[in-house]
Order: structure tokens, then C-alpha cells, then sequence
């Protein structure tokens, strides 16, 4: 068990992870950041949220990702000059998150895909099968994209495809659950099949083809 004087002594240490680079906004004339020190539950929607890694690394947290765990840095950015009283709103609000650890969730067939998700590869291919990325709509043209190319359809055919995909196929064997994914649309590969521990939640191996 990790007593609060050892969080607060870590949260320190990681705060050499960040630099100036990362507070740069717009007319931004001075931050505030604020934190607590102690590891704490987290879902905020509203920030811009980062992940501070062990190796000093930073990386983006996306929502899909909750909930999680972690140290919080608060980072407000004012763009008005400093008086030492001013209680205007933040322009630009960002949180870093230290130590970040997902509690345990139970893990069922309506949220294993949200699990396997928090690996970062296979996000990326649920992003680049969903929205804009396999169609839009533009001055009443339709138009479905795949790999590479954009195809203009009926308004039918676009609702369609939106709804319908991806196919998504679940099996549980052997305390193991086979989630394959199946998108027509967007770029290749179309199709990723991933093994998801039954108990644990956590990602065993994926692959495309």
C-alpha cells in the first residue's frame, strides 16, 4: 500500500515529463495547475486529457478509455494578464494523468470490444472504420469510402452501411472471448479478430487480415 507522502513524492518526480511545449494556446497569457497528489478515480469528458507514462512519455487519453485511475494535474491556460485574484474561466483546460491504473470492471459480451479498445492499435482501427473515415455527406452527395477511394451511392445504400457495420461476430471458449470485427468500408485491413481474457478483461493477441 502506497501512503499519501510516497503518491505526492512520485507525483513530483513525473512532472519532469512535461514541458513548456505541451501548455502552448492561443493568446494563453499564464496557467494555473493544481492537483491533489493522490490517485484518484477519473472520467472527465470535457479536457483535453493525457496519459504521463512510466518511461516519461505522453500520450492522448481518449474517452472510450474510461473509467480509469490516476494522479491528476490540472492545468488551466488564462488569456488575460495576471492580477493575483482573477477567477475568469479557463480558455484552455488540460489534465495529465500519473500512474494511471484501470480498476477492475467485469467483463461481459456488451463490453468487450470498450476493453480490447484500450489498447492503442486496435483503437486506431475501430477509428479508421468509423465515422468520417468510411463515409459522409456533402450538398446531398453520398459517399462511401474504401481503401482509398471514394464511391458515391444512393442515400439508402449510405444509411445502410452505417448502421450495419461493422459485423461483429462473439465467441467465448475456454474463458477466452474471439471477438472478430468486420468493416467493408474504409482502408484496409478490413478485418481484425481479437482475444480477450474472460476474467481479466485484458487483450491476449489480435490480428488483421
Amino acid at each position: 500500500m502506497i501512503d499519501g507522502k510516497s503518491e505526492v513524492i512520485y507525483f513530483f518526480r513525473h512532472l519532469d515529463a512535461l514541458s513548456s511545449e505541451m501548455f502552448k494556446g492561443p493568446d494563453i497569457q499564464y496557467y494555473t495547475l493544481s492537483s491533489s497528489g493522490n490517485r484518484e478515480g477519473y472520467a472527465v469528458r470535457e479536457a483535453e486529457k493525457f496519459l504521463v507514462t512510466d518511461s516519461g512519455g505522453v500520450e492522448k487519453i481518449e474517452d472510450h478509455q474510461f473509467p480509469l485511475e490516476g494522479i491528476m494535474l490540472d492545468v488551466c491556460g488564462f488569456a488575460g494578464e495576471y492580477n493575483g485574484n482573477n477567477h475568469e474561466m479557463c480558455t484552455l483546460n488540460q489534465h495529465f494523468l500519473l500512474d494511471v491504473t484501470f480498476p477492475e470492471l467485469e467483463v461481459t459480451k456488451d463490453n468487450i470490444l470498450d476493453l480490447a479498445r484500450r489498447d492503442k492499435e486496435i483503437n486506431e482501427w475501430f477509428e479508421n472504420h468509423t465515422g468520417e473515415s468510411v463515409g459522409n455527406e456533402k450538398n446531398g452527395v453520398f459517399t462511401l469510402k474504401k481503401d482509398g477511394k471514394d464511391i458515391e451511392v444512393k442515400e439508402e445504400e449510405y444509411i445502410t452501411a452505417l448502421k450495419e457495420t461493422p459485423y461483429v461476430t462473439l465467441n467465448e471458449v475456454d474463458k477466452i472471448w474471439i471477438a472478430e470485427v468486420e468493416h467493408p468500408y474504409g482502408d484496409a485491413p478490413h478485418t481484425i479478430e481479437i482475444r480477450v481474457n474472460a476474467v481479466t478483461g485484458k487483450v491476449i493477441d489480435y490480428f488483421f487480415r
